[in-house]
């Protein structure tokens, strides 16, 4: 069983009620999509927090022996897509 954890505006691992729930299955795929649609409503500074705090979610991710997968495009789709696989 995979699960895939979609972070969307909780970028943190502490107390993340996704990542519970997803401790349950045996593997985790984490993934942050930049949606076309929410990205045209962040002004540069919003953005700029964007990007550090995943990079703090990628280092958290990853000391905790996963990583988050980045992904461009319609969210619901990356993530159909990514589902599939």
């Amino acid at each position: 069983d995979t699960a895939i954890l979609w972070f969307k505006h909780d970028l943190r691992t502490d107390d993340h009620p996704g990542l519970l729930s997803a401790s349950k299955f045996r593997s985790l795929v984490p993934i942050y999509v930049f949606d076309h649609r929410i990205l045209s409503r962040f002004s540069d500074e919003m953005l700029e927090l964007v990007l550090f705090a995943l990079q703090d979610l990628k280092k958290s991710l990853r000391d905790r022996g996963s990583d988050l997968m980045i992904r461009f495009g319609n969210a619901e789709n990356v993530i159909q897509k990514l589902a599939t696989e």
